[in-house]
């Protein structure tokens, strides 16, 4: 493939830390042309060379030790909000610090570009705006109290409270309670895939059914019999602790010091932007992924290779012709 193509995406590559050529493209024989060598020769490599590249994962780790110096330095601004109530000040400054703070360096391609930053922030933002308007009104306690009575309502919509859901509150209020519906629900896919493969044991019809010993079919039955039992009992298991851990949740949120109340709402928060931003990030590792695979969907077969194929071809159809008559000796 030709080296001014792939020269073309250069900010693109540099902006991620990945250099294709020598860790995917290899210098061809003919003067700025490059071609798809090693593990690459492969498309369906090409993913895994990206992900785990050294510069891949080093721009990445870099972006995020920027955002977590950010954070440290930000959050407080947060943290005060039950009593400074600027609302507008404060959402003014995380979104002007953040855009600065991960702008990149100047005169560098940077993995996001200004509209994505702003995107980022400013979705994360909106998403946590009625949380925040709460906590500068009513402060964290009645913060958290909003999450537990919307997890614990039966029309629960985690979409009103900012992605903070209740498997997020189980995990972090009722850690015994969500290790158990864990293993509950890990042995429920279990039991589910034992069943299938069991019931499709037992579905033969015509001959095959026929030759099967009148003992194994009732063995079958029989263990049918008892996974689904199981089964039952499990899911009335699961309901049960489901709903002991939802009860529980207030109690230990009433029994938090308000410190420990502002460090669980303050991490969530962190989580969510964290995540956003990791979306994004994954999104410009993608674009790397797709320009190369496109590429090699293009170029991976030489111009020399398609022409031996095509001789090739072209001297078997020339056999089958003489073979039929269709050509003199």
């Amino acid at each position: 493939m030709p080296l001014k193509e792939v020269e073309a995406k250069r900010d693109l590559f540099v902006a991620h830390g990945f250099d294709p050529i020598e860790v995917v493209l290899w210098p061809h024989e003919r003067r700025n042309y490059l071609q798809f060598g090693g593990h690459a020769s492969a498309r369906r490599h090409i993913r895994t060379m990206v992900e785990c590249h050294g510069g891949v994962e080093q721009a990445e780790q870099q972006l995020m030790t920027q955002f977590t110096r950010w954070w440290e330095t930000h959050q407080n601004q947060l943290a005060t909000l039950p009593e400074t109530k600027a609302f507008q000040r404060v959402r003014s400054d995380l979104l002007s610090s953040f855009q600065v703070t991960l702008a990149g360096e100047e005169g560098k391609p940077a993995m996001l570009n200004p509209f994505q930053v702003s995107g980022v922030i400013a979705s994360w933002w909106d998403d946590n705006k009625n949380n925040l308007k709460t906590l500068a009104a009513n402060g964290w306690q009645e913060l958290l109290n909003g999450w537990i009575q919307n997890a614990t309502s039966e029309d629960f919509d985690g979409s009103t409270t900012g992605g903070i859901d209740r498997d997020r509150l189980l995990h972090a209020l009722a850690p015994e309670g969500m290790a158990t519906l864990q293993k509950l629900q890990e042995r429920r896919a279990e039991l589910e895939a034992e069943l299938a493969e069991l019931e499709g044991d037992g579905s033969e019809e015509g001959e095959e059914a026929e030759e099967h010993d009148p003992s194994e079919v009732a063995r079958i039955a029989a263990e049918v019999k008892r996974v689904r039992k199981q089964l039952t009992e499990d899911k009335k298991q699961h309901k049960t602790t489901l709903e002991q851990a939802l009860s529980s949740l207030q109690a230990t949120a009433d029994g938090m010091t308000n410190e420990q109340r502002q460090e669980l709402a303050l991490n969530f928060m962190r989580e969510n932007l964290e995540t956003a931003l990791n979306r994004a990030v994954t999104a410009h590792r993608n674009q790397i992924v797709s320009v190369l695979e496109g590429w090699h969907d293009k170029y991976h077969v030489s111009l020399s290779e398609l022409e031996r194929e095509r001789d090739a071809a072209a001297q078997q159809l020339d056999g089958f012709l003489r073979e039929l008559g269709y050509v003199g000796a």
